[in-house]
């Protein structure tokens, strides 16, 4: 199911599907919003909310993911290839934070909502000779690699550390964070064993029996799918 459009009344922030149906009504300001998602500002956070109203970040911070663009447009889209705007202009860089435009005899810098942050004046200096981008290739070489290799070393250690299942109320939001890591690497038997638990202490009851179903039904139990965990 996918978000249409998203209307704000008073304090509440209703989304809708392509037919007008109410997807969800929940308390906060929306701030922005794609086919899948919508960012919901409550107090000095910003929440994540999938199509259904579930929270998926409660503290999420919005990245640019990546840029397409041709001579006069600039596309501009999340880590999940949504895009999130679009502006006229030649692209220039970006960052996870930022995409530099240049626009006319400007460079406008714009936010990942797409809301200009600030204007630039092209530089004047002298472009850097070969040997000057042959440097700096060779450095962001050197950066790339380190950053792989540090981040493939983390990604081990979290695998032996974080991924061992104990029925520890109060480790309980890792627990759930493992069962959807497990459950996006399709390993819905052990996720399932995660949901389960997590349904019966009640933490995030309605989703966590709702994700211990999908994993039931993942692993073709159809039996348990229509069944509640928490009974």
């Amino acid at each position: 199911m996918q978000i249409s459009h998203v209307e704000q009344k008073g304090t509440k922030v209703y989304a809708y599907d392509e037919n007008g149906e109410e997807l969800f009504k929940k308390s906060g300001e929306c701030i922005f919003f794609v086919n899948n998602y919508a960012l919901v500002r409550r107090g000095n956070k910003v929440c994540k909310l999938d199509s259904y109203g579930y929270v998926l970040d409660a503290n999420f911070i919005l990245i640019i993911g990546g840029v397409r663009h041709n001579d006069t447009e600039v596309s501009v889209y999340d880590e999940e290839d949504n895009e999130l705007f679009r502006k006229p202009g030649e692209y220039l860089s970006r960052t996870g934070d930022s995409v530099r435009i240049k626009q006319g005899d400007k460079i406008s810098v714009f936010n990942p909502y797409g809301v200009l942050i600030r204007t630039e004046t092209p530089s004047t200096e002298k472009p850097m000779g070969c040997l000057g981008w042959f440097m700096l290739v060779l450095i962001g070489l050197a950066v790339i690699v380190f950053i792989a290799y540090c981040s493939v070393k983390q990604h081990t250690s979290n695998q032996t550390t974080s991924r061992v299942f104990t029925k520890d109320y109060s480790h309980r939001q890792q627990a759930f964070h493992d069962a959807m890591g497990l459950f996006t690497e399709q390993e819905y038997k052990k996720a399932l064993e995660h949901f389960i638990w997590l349904a019966q202490i009640k933490y995030r009851p309605a989703f966590s029996s709702y994700m211990a179903g999908q994993c039931a039904y993942k692993e073709e139990h159809y039996k348990e799918a229509s069944e509640s965990p928490t009974r």
